[in-house]
C-alpha cells in the first residue's frame, strides 16, 4: 500500500449511476481518466446492503454471518476483532474519516470497527429517501452545493496537513449531498470531490468505491437494505492499474477491501450478501459461485436462482421448473417456454449452492426469531411516524 492513499465512497451509489458503468446522462471526466489509468471492478459485491453492516465487513474482512452479531444493535466499546484501521495504523498510517455527522451518531454505533481514526463529522447531506425524509421537498441549490463543497474541501485540506509520513483517508459521501434533491443527482458533485483529491494525491492513490447500491427501481422497488439483488449488492470499485488490468470481471467481495487498497486481487469460491443477521426475520442471503447467483429467503422459505451470465438483471428465477401462468390460472413447465440451454449446468450449481448454504446458514432459535420480528415492527412504526410528522 503506497504512503498518501484516499479511499472515496458514497452511500447507496449505483452502479448504474456511472458512466463508466454505462450512464449515459452524466460526465464525469475525473471519474473517467482514472478509470482509464486504472482497474473497474465489474463484479465487486458488498457483504451486507446496508451501511453498518457493510462497515463491519469491508473494514474487519468477515461476512455478516461470521460476526459473533446476532441482531442489529448497538456495540458496547469497540467491535471485538482486528480491523483495517487498527492494521494501518500498526503500519505507521495517520487515519482520518471524513463523513456526515449522521453516520456518526447512527450506523457508527453499529460498526465501531475504526481504530483510533480521527473523525471529521460534517454537516453535508440533504435529508432524502424512505428512512429519512426532510420537513419538505428538496430544492436544487446550487449556491448551497457550492459552499458544501468547499467545506468537503476544508476537511480534506486539514486532513492532508497531517505531518505522519504515511496518510489514509476515507471519505464517505452521503446519499445525497446538499442541495441536490434526490439519489443519483449529485454525480457531477461527486465528480468534483474527485478532482479536488487529485490535486492532492497521485491518481493511483485513489480508490473509488460505495458501501452499497440501492434498488433503483428494480422489481418496482427503491432504497436498500432488504434485497441482495444486482443493483443493490453489485457496487462501484474503481482502483489503480492492477496486475495490469483495465477491467476485473471476477466477483470479490468487499471484505478484500484491505487487499484492494494493497493492489492484490484476491480469489474466493464463493461471495455472499447478507441483509440481516441471524435473528432477523426479513433476512435474505445470496450466494455467488462464478456466474450463478443463489438467494435464500428466510422469512418465505423461498430460494431463488439466476444464472447471471445468461440473465444478468435476474427476470428468470430458475429454481422452480413449475410455473403459475397469471392470465390463463394453469400452471407449465418453465422449461418448454422459457428458452435457456443449460439447465444440465444449473442443476450442479443449485446442488454446490445448497450445500454451502446449509455450511453457513443459522436460522436462530425460536425465542430470537419472535424477540427480531418485535424489533422489526418497532422499527417500522418508528419509521412510519417519523415520515408522518416530516410530511406534515
Amino acid at each position: 500500500m503506497k504512503n498518501r492513499v484516499v479511499l472515496l465512497s458514497k452511500d447507496a451509489l449505483c452502479k448504474a449511476y456511472l458512466p463508466v458503468y454505462g450512464n449515459k446522462y452524466w460526465e464525469m471526466p475525473n471519474l473517467m481518466e482514472l478509470a482509464a489509468k486504472g482497474t473497474v471492478f465489474n463484479r465487486y459485491y458488498t457483504a451486507a446492503p446496508s451501511s453498518a453492516m457493510s462497515y463491519l465487513s469491508m473494514f474487519t474482512g468477515i461476512n455478516p454471518f461470521a460476526h459473533n452479531r446476532k441482531d442489529y444493535i448497538p456495540i458496547e466499546g469497540n467491535f471485538d476483532a482486528p480491523n483495517m484501521f487498527l492494521n494501518l495504523e500498526a503500519k505507521g498510517y495517520k487515519c482520518h474519516i471524513i463523513w456526515d455527522i449522521r453516520w456518526y451518531t447512527g450506523a457508527y454505533r453499529y460498526s465501531k470497527c475504526f481504530g483510533n481514526a480521527e473523525m471529521h463529522n460534517m454537516h453535508i447531506e440533504v435529508p432524502v429517501g424512505c428512512h429519512m425524509m426532510g420537513d419538505k421537498a428538496p430544492v436544487r441549490d446550487d449556491a448551497v452545493s457550492c459552499e458544501n463543497l468547499n467545506a468537503i474541501f476544508k476537511e480534506i485540506d486539514i486532513a492532508c496537513e497531517s505531518t505522519a509520513d504515511k496518510l489514509f483517508i476515507w471519505i464517505h459521501l452521503p446519499h445525497v449531498l446538499k442541495g441536490r434533491t434526490s439519489y443519483g443527482s449529485d454525480m457531477d458533485l461527486y465528480d468534483k470531490v474527485i478532482g479536488y483529491l487529485r490535486t492532492k494525491f497521485d491518481d493511483d492513490c485513489i480508490f473509488i468505491s460505495s458501501d452499497h447500491g440501492n434498488m433503483n427501481g428494480t422489481r418496482d422497488k427503491m432504497c436498500y437494505g432488504f434485497d441482495v439483488y444486482e443493483s443493490a449488492a453489485c457496487i462501484p470499485m474503481i482502483s489503480p492499474r492492477i496486475n495490469n488490468l483495465s477491467e476485473c470481471n471476477i466477483p470479490i467481495s468487499n471484505i478484500h477491501l484491505e487487499d484492494i487498497l494493497d493492489e492484490r486481487i484476491p480469489t474466493d469460491e464463493f461471495i455472499y450478501c447478507d441483509s440481516a443477521y441471524v435473528d432477523q426475520p426479513n433476512r435474505k442471503l445470496a450466494i455467488y459461485h462464478g456466474n450463478f447467483k443463489y438467494i435464500y429467503n428466510k422469512k418465505t422459505k423461498t430460494e431463488e436462482l439466476y444464472d447471471l451470465a445468461y440473465d444478468p438483471t435476474e427476470q428468470c428465477n430458475i429454481v422452480s421448473r413449475i410455473k403459475v401462468d397469471v392470465d390463463r390460472h394453469i400452471n407449465y413447465p418453465l422449461d418448454q417456454v422459457y428458452f435457456y440451454p443449460y439447465w444440465e449446468e444449473a442443476e450442479r450449481e443449485l446442488a454446490i449452492l445448497r450445500k454451502e448454504f446449509q455450511r453457513v446458514w443459522n436460522n436462530g432459535t425460536a425465542k430470537q426469531n419472535f424477540i427480531g420480528r418485535l424489533k422489526t415492527i418497532k422499527g417500522l412504526i418508528k419509521i412510519r411516524v417519523k415520515n408522518i410528522i416530516g410530511s406534515k
